[in-house]
């Protein structure tokens, strides 16, 4: 069994900026996500998510790929809020992961070390995410590619930025439905899109019809095809979504189609899924 693991570190971006009323919303939103994220990846997780400070939150992981689909996972559920996300992959101090402390706080070891020093380097650099280890080749590979998908990220405007965050909800990096309660999940993620949408006005009626096609057995193998179809260009988002979204936010397919192409809604999904791939493969053991 490897005795590497995953640390991953989050904190809201710009906190000190907003506050006492926004930051208790703030707080409040992230904190019912971690309640939501510690459920949905119960199976990857060593250690739950746990605030360790006021805008700061951690927890351990398995393997690096599923840390980084979760810190994506996060990321869009809290938009338009902003998180910076350190992970760090090593070993860690056995003796105290041996001795089952409930609060990540007490761990100790590289992969905290790792962790604590990306995110440091994010908030100093301006980056939104690094991940470090011992493979400094590795890690500049993935840190130059999730450069490259955040300056592409920057350049959306505010209704790119909506529709984008929608399409990453719907369609997230990683689906974990097996064992899951689906309808809860669905109830989440709904709950979070009406509370994210900025620039339009969220059809909440269409959202409950359209919730059973969302987040059903025949949704899901709908978008595997589709995958395997688009597998010569690269994974991207399912062409099903323009319609999907273009009902919730009650505008034309059309426009939903000109945003997703602006907005490099594609591109921005492929670097991110060969990012993922290259983490299950060369981040072992």
């Amino acid at each position: 069994m490897s005795n590497n693991y995953a640390a991953i570190i989050l904190d809201i971006q710009h906190s000190r900026t907003y506050d006492d009323e926004q930051r208790f919303y703030i707080q409040d939103k992230l904190f019912s996500i971690i309640q939501f994220i510690n459920e949905y990846y119960s199976k990857e997780l060593v250690k739950s998510f746990e605030f360790s400070s006021g805008d700061s939150i951690q927890a351990l992981f398995k393997d690096v790929s599923d840390a980084f689909s979760c810190y994506c996972f996060i990321r869009n559920l809290f938009y338009p809020y902003q998180v910076r996300c350190g992970i760090g992959y090593g070993m860690l101090n056995q003796r105290i992961l041996e001795k089952d402390y409930r609060s990540t706080n007490m761990f100790d070891g590289e992969a905290y070390h790792y962790a604590i020093s990306a995110l440091n380097d994010c908030k100093f650099e301006k980056y939104g995410f690094l991940l470090y280890s011992c493979n400094e080749v590795n890690d500049n590979l993935v840190n130059q590619i999730m450069s490259t998908v955040e300056l592409l990220n920057f350049d959306h405007t505010n209704r790119q930025a909506d529709v984008f965050d929608l399409f990453n909800l719907l369609y997230p990096l990683e689906i974990k439905y097996e064992g899951q309660n689906i309808n809860k999940i669905a109830n989440f993620i709904i709950d979070k899109l009406k509370q994210n949408v900025l620039t339009y006005d969220f059809d909440e009626n269409t959202s409950n019809d359209i919730k059973d096609m969302l987040f059903d057995e025949v949704r899901y193998n709908y978008f595997r095809r589709e995958e395997k179809f688009h597998k010569l260009f690269g994974p991207r988002f399912a062409t099903k979504l323009n319609s999907v979204c273009s009902m919730l936010l009650k505008v034309s397919r059309h426009n939903i189609e000109k945003i997703r192409a602006l907005g490099k809604f594609d591109e921005i999904r492929k670097l991110e899924c060969l990012v993922f791939e290259y983490m299950k493969k060369e981040y072992r053991g």
